[in-house]
C-alpha cells in the first residue's frame, strides 16, 4: 500500500511529540481503525476520502473554536451580571477547565482510559460520533 498522506505534521514535531499522543489505547484503536478503513479503499477513493477527512477537520476545528468563544462570552456576561447584582454564582468555565485537565490526566493511566474511552462511546449516539476526526485531531501537531 502507497503512503497515505493525511498527516500534517510540522516540520519541527518531534518522534517524542507523537509518541506521547498517541500513548493512549484509545487513540491508538481508532487510529488502527482509520487506516483499516483507508487502506480497504481503491487508491482514487482513498485521496477523495482523505480529502473529505481534510474538510471536515478543519470544519471540526472551526466549530470548536466558535463554540468556544461563545461559551466564554456566556461566561463571562454571567461573571459581569453577578458582580453587578452581587450575587455568587458556580463557576461553570472554571469547572469545565478543571474537569478536562482531570481527563487529560486520568487518560495516562490505561484503565482510566478504557474506562472514558468506553463511556463516551455509550453517551455518544451513533450520529454524532466522529472517530476519524477524533483520532486526527488528537494527533494533528501544529507545534
Amino acid at each position: 500500500m502507497p503512503p497515505i498522506p493525511i498527516f500534517k505534521f510540522n516540520r519541527h514535531a518531534k518522534i517524542a511529540d507523537l509518541a506521547n499522543v498517541t500513548s493512549k489505547a484509545s487513540t491508538r484503536r481508532k487510529g488502527r481503525a482509520l487506516i483499516g478503513r483507508l487502506s480497504e479503499l481503491a487508491p482514487e477513493e482513498r485521496v477523495a476520502e482523505i480529502e473529505r477527512l481534510s474538510a471536515q477537520l478543519y470544519e471540526l476545528g472551526a466549530e470548536r473554536d466558535s463554540r468556544s468563544m461563545y461559551l466564554d462570552t456566556i461566561d463571562n456576561i454571567k461573571e459581569v451580571g453577578a458582580v453587578l447584582a452581587d450575587y455568587s454564582l458556580f463557576p461553570v468555565r472554571s469547572v469545565w477547565g478543571l474537569v478536562k485537565i482531570l481527563v487529560s490526566v486520568g487518560r495516562r493511566l490505561p484503565a482510566i482510559d478504557r474506562f472514558i474511552d468506553a463511556l463516551q462511546q455509550d453517551l455518544t449516539p451513533e450520529q454524532f460520533r466522529h472517530e476519524d476526526l477524533d483520532f486526527l485531531s488528537t494527533v494533528e501537531l501544529r507545534g
